[in-house]
């Protein structure tokens, strides 16, 4: 058993506390009732800002008696900054690990269906553009002439009318739709092409993990390809022009709707034909000629350069009690939170996902952990760990203004090994592009970076130090150490 004095110590080390949910078997009509409580209580803590337990998922309730695990909560909104604060090397947090690289994680966990997020992200981009104002024109002036002849409008000019109306509205819709009506973050300028591709939620979880790996290296690449095009332009132009017209609404193909989807089936027809004429000339390549070959444009296949990379470091437990109680957290923390969570026999919450940036050296806003694992190395023992916990959690009556409950103190029996081995791989679930590693250099969004210029007088100054070796010896010369005063070393 813990002392008392070590209870004190580790409390001040606890990085977040436990939210332990109400399991009471409601009925159909008081889970109703409770769900929609939960909604108030999720929504004013939006309104206030306050919301720092992650995603409530109110209508779980409504499928079933409920079963989800309890969600962590952090007792800080500062990092969790391994990099600085944690026992993984014998240097102190000073200078030597100031000039370190390092990871920083934002984590937020996916709250919306991605197919249905798919959808909409999709619907946005296309009415965007200058041929989705057309498209929606076109679609609002043929389902506004059926409604006119729904209602008995008969007439020229009841039908007329109608066209017109549906394709104003059409085209208003079209200018309404932008990343701001998505669910999901909204990025700007070079990376606005990603707002709303994921619908997430803050954890107010953050990390700062030390970018090295202990064996091995770390490594950037880049893999690509171009591939044969396996469509025509003529079957694509096809398709676009029927789609409009079924979606339009407009079977007798009048108006708007008529103009757009015959001059698309015209070029279609026209591009078959041509495709056709294409296919001809090569099949009498091939069959006349010998070692005859027509070149064919292929096309570039944008998503199979994805990025990844592995980081390792240990977390040495027989320092200090404070320590000890940090690891155990910051361990427990990654394992807890890359799990899904089953809210009742239907449906589960996915595992977090995360906004990485190495600072020049990689950045993706939506980056999952692909592999985690910690070894347990040396003696193992079984201690008795601090807990906090918030019992009989419910989102409808918690305290919105503080959105924090009364907690109870309590301890889990847990292994500690004296070192535990951390490796953890991860990967973008975006493919890279300029965008992003333009990012992970300019740094615009918040990753916990001091300023790129605040050593460069120090670095640009005569006689300056590698920072992988010692004054007038530096292994590294173009890369200069403004903070050191001779050797950085202490790894």
């Amino acid at each position: 058993m813990a002392s008392t004095q070590q209870q004190i110590v580790g409390q001040s080390s606890v990085l977040f506390k436990f939210e332990i949910p109400s399991y009471d078997d409601y009925g159909g009509a008081g889970r109703v009732y409770r769900a929609g409580k939960e909604l108030i209580g999720s929504a004013i803590d939006k309104f206030n800002g306050t919301n720092n337990t992650g995603p409530t998922t109110p209508f779980a309730g409504l499928l079933g008696p409920s079963s989800k695990a309890p969600r962590l909560i952090p007792i800080s909104s500062a990092p969790i900054d391994i990099k600085s604060d944690f026992a993984w090397t014998s240097s102190k947090a000073d200078a030597a690990r100031a000039e370190m690289p390092y990871v920083y994680l934002t984590e937020k966990v996916v709250d919306r269906s991605s197919r249905l997020q798919n959808l909409m992200y999709s619907t946005v981009s296309l009415l965007q553009s200058p041929l989705g104002i057309v498209t929606g024109a076109a679609i609002g002036a043929g389902a506004g002439a059926s409604l006119a002849r729904s209602v008995g409008g008969t007439g020229g000019v009841a039908q007329f009318t109608g066209k017109v109306v549906g394709g104003v509205a059409g085209a208003a819709a079209t200018n309404f739709f932008s990343e701001k009506t998505l669910p999901g973050e909204i990025y700007n300028n070079n990376l606005r092409a990603f707002s709303g591709l994921y619908s997430t939620t803050p954890t107010n979880f953050v990390y700062k993990l030390p970018f090295v790996k202990t064996t091995g290296n770390i490594s950037k690449g880049i893999s690509q390809s171009w591939n044969d095009d396996s469509s025509s332009i003529g079957d694509s132009l096809e398709n676009i022009s029927s789609d409009i017209a079924g979606v339009g609404g407009s079977s007798s193909g009048e108006g708007i709707v008529n103009t757009v989807t015959n001059t698309i089936g015209f070029g279609g027809d026209l591009a078959k034909a041509l495709d056709g004429i294409n296919k001809v000339g090569s099949e009498i390549n091939k069959n006349v000629f010998a070692a005859a070959y027509t070149e064919s444009a292929k096309t570039f296949a944008y998503g199979s350069n994805v990025p990844s990379f592995t980081i390792s470091f240990y977390l040495f437990n027989n320092l200090t009690w404070a320590d000890t109680v940090k690891n155990w957290y910051a361990i427990f923390g990654l394992q807890y939170q890359n799990l899904p969570n089953r809210l009742n026999r239907l449906i589960l919450t996915p595992s977090v996902i995360y906004e990485a940036t190495v600072p020049g050296y990689f950045y993706s806003m939506y980056t999952f952990i692909k592999n985690l694992d910690v070894s347990f190395i040396g003696s193992n023992l079984m201690i008795d760990m601090p807990i906090l916990q918030v019992n009989n959690s419910d989102d409808s009556v918690r305290n919105a203004s503080t959105n924090q409950a009364a907690t109870t103190n309590s301890t889990f029996k847990v292994i500690v090994p004296e070192v535990y081995k951390i490796d953890i791989t991860f990967e973008s679930l975006v493919p890279e592009s300029q965008n992003l590693l333009y990012e992970a250099l300019a740094q615009t969004r918040n990753n916990g970076s001091v300023p790129q210029t605040a050593n460069a007088a120090a670095a640009a100054a005569p006689g300056g130090v590698g920072q992988f070796g010692s004054a007038g010896v530096g292994l590294t010369p173009g890369i200069r150490a403004g903070t050191f005063a001779s050797t950085p070393g202490g790894f």
